[in-house]
């Protein structure tokens, strides 16, 4: 979840109680809800760190798939079926 704030404090309270109502609306209908980690405020110098990591893992994840595509192409068994 994200949130843009001018105030930290009342960004930080407003996500607590709309974590609680989807607990509460989760809990009504005998779901499961988990919060892996509390909210926290990233500043703008922070965000612009974050988003140049995730776009470096996914440059990654982009050259390895394609990496993984190449080796496909080649993988098969020549029964001498397709010769002219």
């Amino acid at each position: 979840m994200t949130m843009s704030t001018y105030n930290e404090e009342e960004s930080k309270a407003m996500m607590n109680t709309i974590l609680d109502s989807i607990k509460e609306k989760i809990d009504l209908v005998k779901g499961k809800f988990e919060i892996k980690e509390k909210p926290d405020i990233v500043k703008d110098s922070e965000k612009n760190t974050l988003n140049l990591e995730r776009k470096k893992v996914e440059f990654e994840d982009e050259k390895e798939d394609g990496e993984d595509e190449d080796e496909d192409e080649g993988m098969g068994i020549d029964d001498g079926a397709n010769k002219n």
